[in-house]
């Protein structure tokens, strides 16, 4: 059953074609995709938003030894790839301080990952994306949400070597991957 959050209709968001969606409608999916997830599972919703707002990998997410805070402002995170720690302000994450972010570390011990994907796949039917698309290829996975948080960075002026450390990306060229990929949504 839809949510009704936003009407993705054919009028308002392009269909697989050339037309590729911007970055200001992908933040909106994954918006949608949030209040989702907060409706219908919402013992998914921490990792859900931690997830947009950090654009980490899976795997990171789901090994709570991963994340450290040395600091009260901030959290290191050792990438699933690479050696590079990234160092991530926890107001870039949506809290203000380690204590606050407990429940959601807790819940990356708990919840498996598996039930998360699935999750994540269901919402983007369900909110009406029959398909969300990247580059031609069928692509409803939970990396959606790194691939936004780069082309948001990006957009915001950060230059490569910036977002390279921000993501955990060892090698800058990686990042002419995320930056080039255009995502198409097919709507039902």
């Amino acid at each position: 059953m839809p949510l009704n959050l936003r009407t993705y209709s054919p009028v308002e968001t392009p269909q697989l074609s050339d037309n590729p969606l911007t970055v200001a409608q992908l933040d909106a999916m994954a918006d949608d995709i949030l209040a989702y997830v907060e409706r219908y599972r919402p013992e998914y919703v921490l990792l859900c938003r931690l997830q947009r707002n950090c654009g980490n990998r899976i795997t990171e997410m789901f090994q709570p030894s991963r994340w450290i805070f040395p600091q009260g402002v901030n959290v290191q995170i050792q990438p699933q790839k690479g050696n590079a720690t990234r160092v991530i302000p926890l107001a870039d994450l949506g809290f203000t301080s380690a204590a606050e972010m407990a429940p959601t570390i807790a819940d990356m011990a708990r919840l498996p990952k598996g039930q998360y994907e699935r999750i994540f796949a269901k919402a983007v039917r369900d909110i009406g994306l029959w398909r969300l698309y990247e580059g031609g290829f069928l692509h409803p996975s939970t990396h959606f949400f790194r691939h936004l948080k780069i082309k948001m960075l990006n957009s915001q002026g950060f230059d490569k070597n910036f977002i390279a450390n921000y993501i955990g990306e060892k090698k800058i060229s990686n990042l002419d991957y995320y930056l080039d990929s255009q995502y198409f949504a097919e709507i039902r």
